[in-house]
């Protein structure tokens, strides 16, 4: 907008004519909210909002407020030739219904094919996906994939959580194994 202005200011129209009344940056995710209002003549539009205020205690000192620590989680990694597999469930200690968050990764150094997985959730329940069997010609190339998952558990116990993941067209397969507490 600032440079059709000054476009039209060098053509000899005046600005009073296309002059807004009030400016409004487009939103953006993570910011601050857009500030409205009249620029001063001459004055860019600004789209900063005023810092926030400073939070004080009862005595009018400045607080500060320390950051939430993570919640635990699990971590466990393996490997097989060309392929390396990690495996996160967070968090690692739960009650019995809450959601559990795996992360799992996989990356193949010479794939030819594609990357599946299998995990078993150790209370009886699987989950898996299937992989085409197709097999592209030559050496391969680096091929990497994530997966994120949620599982909710029931009940109490502690669960050894198993993922497989396999490279088709080689004999790639690691299993990346992690613990979880549910109480």
């Amino acid at each position: 907008m600032l440079v059709m202005l000054a476009a039209c200011a060098s053509n000899g129209s005046t600005l009073a004519a296309v002059t807004p009344a009030t400016t409004t940056a487009p939103p953006t995710t993570g910011s601050a909210p857009p500030t409205t209002g009249t620029p001063p003549t001459g004055s860019p539009a600004s789209t900063t909002a005023a810092p926030a205020p400073a939070t004080t205690g009862p005595t009018g000192a400045p607080t500060s407020t320390a950051a939430p620590s993570a919640p635990p989680s699990a971590t466990s990694s393996a490997t097989s030739g060309g392929l390396e597999v990690t495996l996160t469930a967070t968090p690692s200690r739960v009650a019995p219904g809450a959601v559990v968050q795996f992360s799992l990764s996989a990356r193949e150094a010479q794939a030819r094919g594609a990357l599946g997985y299998q995990i078993s959730y150790g209370d009886g329940t699987s989950d898996q996906i299937a992989v085409p069997l197709v097999c592209l010609g030559g050496a391969g190339s680096v091929r990497a994939q994530a997966w994120p998952l949620t599982h909710r558990y029931a009940g109490a116990g502690v669960f050894r959580v198993s993922a497989t993941v396999t490279a088709t067209c080689t004999s790639d397969h690691a299993t990346a194994v992690v613990s979880l507490t549910v109480t």
